[in-house]
């Protein structure tokens, strides 16, 4: 082990344009130790910058950059050389043989926990200005809501066609309805007379790329593209703000709303009825709510793609507008096919979504996809090994294939469902450790919880994944092979993308509360809200339900279940489900399989 000294400097998110420090250390040290030398250097210089969290909310990152590529640094763990977050022991990247360059920034820090924080106090004092219409807010509206204000830096960050544009402008004026905006850094050359969103992203684009790259450009979401920083501080982009302020809007009409029918003391049945009649006199062509009725799948295969193309139309028609909306699916309601929204607010609030689209029945439905495991303890399915830290489902089993690593066994599980690295793993009954159940498995550090990026012809996509292999230390309390318990399918191959179609494919899954299930899925990644990351995408399975005796798809406790076909191929592994289990999400397999980019190995079935 050796002494290095490591150039740090605070990511931009924290503060703009900080200054680098160094930190000496030992390469036998653990990366939390050098978390807590550097909150504490920090707090040295400036004790406010950090006063809102702890060393432990820190995020490190392995870096080799000179100042002037600082501006466009992206942290990511996307396989970019040189970038990685640091976990563990330092001398897993610096040693003898590997010592941190003179020169260069070698380690920066950041604190999703802080940017959050900083955001939501730059939410605070958003305007009482009432936006028209929601569905065509210019720039005029925008600023009198106070979303784009003048001195704010708007800026595009991201691919276009796998080229990457970082271009900056700062608002300098803003004269009935129109947008004056200056270059930053580009010999600070003025725009005048912006109207719209894309105008402002056209000229941006302009400065970035080649005609001939800019001629499949559909300038059909500025508002994703532009993102807004303020004082230093980044605040998402033009959507995240527009929705925020639709929300606030909602909020102090519903508490208004509340407040005035709270006078009419005419006692509770009455008080329903005025919100019934009220909600109808409004608009007798927003969709209704469904409250406990039952939805079941559609048996017709032509009818599932027709329905299943339609709710990803009417979402990507109304997603942006109607921040309230979870996810949209089709099913049978009433013996007919329906689109069904589900949304996350109370039941009865007004939600602007069409009563009917192209020809079918939209309805409306409380539910938002939540992790499918238990936090406390519950009876068990005899035979489905289940973790320490919250009761799931333990599933398929995998190899690695380096040879160093010959002779292990890992079961696959979901990482919301399981504890920290070497975290025992149970088996069965229990989820008590100390009441006498054998560990039958340990949690490895080869596990991951958060959202991946990738780049398509409009963009990029956030992509949700969950998994953690868990080393099977002790063989003979787990089963030895890939047949699932309750049924005799033996899971020998897994998928290997999705193939983006709307095509109906049967699936089943077994867990520990629900055992065997069947449900339908389309090869396709579906977006969906997720409380904890936002708009995600991952694969959505319904149950095959054709009439209201039969099973739900899932239950808490069947996170981490193996989701396979008739073919004995895996699919991936069920993650959360909808709160009246019809709907379930999937991780996919070969999504989850990235685990060699980011730790450079590869497992593979134990039947393969």
């Amino acid at each position: 082990m050796v002494d290095i000294k490591l150039t740090c400097r605070l990511f931009r998110n924290i503060e703009a344009n900080s200054e680098k420090f160094n930190i000496d250390i030992n390469t036998s040290k653990t990366v939390d130790s050098l978390k807590k030398k550097i909150f504490e250097e920090v707090q040295k210089k400036n004790d406010k910058i950090f006063s809102d969290i702890k060393g432990s909310n820190l995020e490190l990152w392995m870096v080799q950059i000179r100042d002037d590529e600082f501006s466009k640094l992206s942290l990511e763990n996307d396989g970019t050389e040189g970038i990685k977050e640091l976990e563990e022991k330092i001398s897993d990247y610096w040693n003898d043989e590997n010592l941190p360059e003179e020169g260069f920034t070698n380690v920066i820090i950041d604190s999703p926990l802080l940017t959050a924080l900083k955001r939501l106090e730059q939410y605070e004092g958003v305007s009482d200005y009432i936006i028209p219409n929601i569905h065509r807010a210019g720039f005029q509206d925008l600023y009198y809501a106070k979303i784009i204000r003048i001195n704010d830096v708007l800026q595009i960050d991201k691919k276009y066609f796998g080229t990457k544009v970082f271009i900056q402008c700062k608002v300098v004026d803003f004269d009935t309805g129109i947008l004056s905006v200056m270059l930053i850094d580009r010999n600070e050359e003025q725009k005048e007379g912006i109207f719209l969103l894309e105008d402002l992203e056209r000229w941006l684009l302009e400065h970035s790329l080649d005609a001939k790259d800019r001629r499949s450009i559909k300038y059909e979401n500025s508002g994703d593209n532009i993102e807004i920083i303020r004082n230093g501080v980044w605040l998402g982009t033009i959507r995240e703000r527009k929705n925020y302020y639709f929300n606030n809007q909602e909020l102090k009409k519903r508490h208004k709303d509340s407040a005035v029918k709270s006078e009419l003391k005419q006692g509770e049945n009455l008080s329903e009825e005025f919100n019934r009649l009220d909600k109808t006199e409004k608009n007798q062509s927003i969709a209704t709510w469904i409250d406990d009725q039952e939805i079941l799948s559609i048996a017709d295969d032509a009818n599932f793609s027709r329905l299943e193309a339609l709710s990803d139309k009417l979402l990507s028609t109304y997603r942006k507008d109607t921040p309230s909306l979870s996810y949209i699916t089709s099913g049978m309601v009433n013996e007919k096919p329906a689109i069904i929204a589900y949304v996350n607010v109370s039941k009865g609030t007004l939600v602007e979504i069409p009563a009917e689209f192209e020809g079918y029945p939209v309805f409306i439905k409380y539910g938002i996809i939540e992790p499918a495991c238990y936090t406390s303890p519950v009876a068990l399915t005899p035979g489905i090994s289940i973790s320490s830290a919250n009761v799931c489902t333990l599933g398929a089993l995998f190899k690695i294939e380096n040879e160093a690593e010959t002779g292990k066994t890992f079961i696959l599980a979901v990482k919301h469902g399981v504890g920290n690295i070497d975290d025992e793993v149970i088996q069965p009954g229990s989820a008590d450790a100390e009441n006498g159940y054998t560990v039958c498995a340990k949690v490895t550090k080869y596990n991951f919880y958060n959202v991946i990026y990738e780049d398509n012809e409009y963009g990029r996509d956030a992509i949700l994944l969950d998994y953690a292999f868990c080393e099977i230390v002790i063989s003979g309390k787990v089963s030895t092979s890939n047949t699932s318990i309750h049924c005799k399918i033996c899971i020998d191959n897994t998928k290997d993308s999705v193939n983006d179609c709307y095509k109906k494919y049967g699936v089943c899954k077994v867990g520990r509360t629900t055992n065997y299930t069947e449900g339908s899925v389309r090869d396709r990644l579906q977006c969906i809200f997720y409380r904890e990351f936002g708009d995600v995408k991952v694969l959505l399975v319904k149950s095959d339900k054709s009439h209201e005796d039969s099973k739900i798809f899932g239950a808490p406790g069947d996170s981490g279940s193996p989701v396979f076909d008739k073919h004995n191929k895996l699919w991936g592994i069920l993650q959360g489900i909808s709160s009246d289990g019809f709907t379930a999400t999937v991780i996919p397999i070969h999504l989850i399989l990235h685990v060699k980019r980011r730790f450079g190995v590869s497992f593979k079935l134990l039947n393969e």
